[in-house]
């Protein structure tokens, strides 16, 4: 089961291509760290992926199973279901 959390930060990641921890801490009000740890949990889980360039973290990306929890569930009924 994923988490209204973990699916904002899915969406974060592949709507809004805010991949890296400090933009994502700005979005979602919480310190970098917090984003960081957050983003690894992720990754752990094999939802999203870390992209490194030149030896260097580029940003992350959703895997093949975050794309279907992204896609299953759908922006807009994300944001309803939170009352936006």
């Amino acid at each position: 089961m994923i988490t209204k959390e973990d699916f904002e930060i899915l969406h974060w990641v592949e709507f809004m291509n805010y991949n890296d921890p400090k933009k994502l801490s700005q979005q979602m009000g919480l310190s970098e760290k917090e984003a960081e740890i957050k983003m690894k949990e992720l990754e752990k889980n094999e939802l999203i992926i870390r992209e490194c360039r030149f030896g260097k973290l580029y940003g992350y990306k959703l895997t093949e199973k975050g794309l279907k929890i992204w896609n299953a569930k759908r922006y807009l009924n994300w944001k309803l279901g939170l009352g936006y």
